[in-house]
């Protein structure tokens, strides 16, 4: 609607719609577009959609309220001139307009010349990164922009290490991590977080000492103020990116109220701090830390507040009965819970997808080369796969050689087996043979002395037998001659007496002759039997 009679009525009204419509790349999308009024100055506005933001325009009520208390407070005005205490500004709580178009839709009044604290962190890493990167002829080496990680991911980095170690198993829930670990990792990542991140900025912005002094009040007193505005709201959600910095005039300007009424404690991660202050803001309060202005102006807001309770606590009834914040139906408490959840995880899932974008295009516009060296690459690897063919049947038959080798070994050693199995059976009978020889050469030599005894025997019955007849001849010849000499008489009678008796004898030394005849080839025989069994004998020694 256009801006005729532009200020006829006292108020600024459209004139027209300047430049162009620019997308955010954020969770929801949002617009940001420039509008002229009939004053001639340029507005612009942002445009949010899926998102409530009556509660937005409640909350810059309250802190519009909150400053005009501070501003009516006598001690605070009187402070606030020296320049010693708040600063030049004074204490208030910077704030924008919200104008809710319908409950999921809204406009807001875009905030020039203010910076988000993680832009100030992330070039401060992007310069450290570039100054290490290497030089050549004093100049840097032209590369593309270095990647500055996420503060989470930097987090997750160092404590999966860390948990690892502790001997906590990957997928742990957060309950199960060690809190010493959890206390190391955050002392880690604070000494390795810039201190004077703020301080830097503030400082070299600033014209001369002077200026730099009072931008220096200016963010003790912004910081106190917002802190416990925010602690009295129970707000939330203060990471880097809903945190801005005027860096012209050292205020802090606070964004993104939807995390509120203690929201935070009902997050999967409960959010148990009353209000940001890390190491980098409380070096940015100057040398007092923040035992100087800062807990003065800390001191004087919480006052304030307290003597003005009736009016906020009026103000806040609306938050009470307005259908937007029906607090105590446990259904839309179920739904705050979820929306909040959905709004952090949906928050750090657009910041991450912005942190990748720049990467993706890198890597993207690396991808062909990367292709075509990688085809490259490929070609000595499929060659190397065409000539396995050979080497594996080469391997194989190999294989078969040396299963046909082992089963020759096996062959080999059950016939050794057997072999020596036999040995042992030619060694036993070899034994059993030797004692039989030696029983067999016993008997032998017991049958010889029997022989030899029956040898002895027959010899001395022979010689008997012929020394008996001879001696008894001899005697019947004597007393046959001493007769015949004793008569003489009758030669014949007497000679046939004499050789009568002679044919007995003689036949009788025949018949002994005959019986050690008869007994002489025995003997033979067993002097034969005995060389015999004496050389089986000597034979069967030396076999053995």
């Amino acid at each position: 609607g256009g801006g005729g009679g532009g200020g006829g009525g006292g108020g600024v009204c459209i004139d027209r719609l300047e430049g162009g419509i620019v997308v955010l790349r954020t969770k929801t999308r949002p617009k940001r577009f420039g509008l002229r009024g009939t004053d001639g100055s340029a507005y612009s506005y942002l445009l949010k959609g899926r998102e409530d933001l009556h509660l937005d325009a409640r909350i810059m009520q309250l802190l519009r309220t909150v400053n005009g208390l501070l501003r009516a407070d006598r001690a605070v005005r009187a402070a606030s001139p020296t320049g010693l205490m708040h600063g030049s500004a004074g204490l208030r709580a910077r704030h924008y307009a919200v104008l809710p178009l319908s409950e999921r839709s809204g406009l807001i009044r875009w905030v020039e010349g203010v910076t988000p604290l993680y832009s100030l962190y992330e070039a401060r890493l992007s310069h450290a990164a570039a100054q290490a990167a290497p030089r050549e002829g004093g100049r840097p080496q032209a590369a593309s922009p270095p990647e500055t990680p996420r503060p989470a991911d930097t987090f997750y980095a160092k404590l999966t290490p860390a948990l690892h170690k502790a001997g906590v198993p990957a997928g742990a829930p957060r309950r199960a991590w060690p809190h010493g670990v959890l206390r190391s990792v955050l002392l880690e990542l604070m000494r390795e977080t810039p201190r004077d991140l703020i301080a830097h900025e503030l400082w070299g912005r600033a014209a001369n000492a002077a200026a730099g002094w009072a931008s220096s009040r200016a963010y003790a007193a912004s910081a106190a103020t917002n802190s416990m505005v925010g602690y009295v709201v129970g707000l939330g959600d203060r990471h880097l990116d809903n945190v801005l910095l005027d860096l012209s005039s050292g205020e802090l300007l606070h964004i993104d109220y939807n995390v509120c009424f203690e929201k935070g404690l009902r997050l999967k991660v409960a959010e148990t701090v009353p209000f940001r202050m890390t190491p980098a803001m409380v070096s940015a309060l100057g040398p007092w830390g923040v035992d100087g202005p800062f807990t003065s102006a800390c001191v004087a807001v919480l006052r304030v507040l307290r003597s003005a309770r009736e009016p906020i606590l009026a103000l806040l009834e609306a938050f009470v009965y307005e259908p937007l914040a029906e607090w105590g139906a446990d259904r839309l408490l179920h739904e705050q819970r979820r929306e909040a959840e959905v709004s952090v995880s949906l928050t750090l899932a657009a910041s991450r997808v912005d942190e990748l974008v720049a990467p993706l295009a890198h890597w993207r516009a690396e991808l062909s080369p990367a292709v075509g060296r990688l085809t490259t690459a490929i070609g000595p690897l499929l060659d190397a796969n065409d000539s396995r063919g050979p080497a594996e049947a080469r391997r194989a038959a190999l294989s078969a050689d040396a299963e046909a080798a082992a089963a020759e070994h096996a062959r080999c050693s059950e016939e050794a087996a057997a072999t020596a199995v036999e040995l042992d059976e030619a060694s036993a009978a070899l034994g059993a043979a030797a004692s039989a020889a030696a029983v067999s050469a016993a008997e032998v030599h017991a049958a010889l002395d029997v022989c030899a005894a029956q040898h002895a025997a027959a010899s001395r019955a022979v010689e008997a037998v012929r020394c008996g007849a001879i001696v008894e001849a001899e005697a019947r010849f004597a007393a046959s001659a001493a007769a015949a000499a004793s008569s003489v008489g009758g030669s014949s009678a007497l000679l046939a007496e004499l050789t009568a008796p002679m044919p007995g004898a003689t036949e009788h030394a025949h018949a002994a002759l005959g019986q050690a005849a008869a007994a002489l080839p025995r003997l033979v025989e067993l002097e034969e039997a005995t060389a015999t069994a004496e050389a089986a004998a000597i034979s069967a020694g030396g076999g053995i």
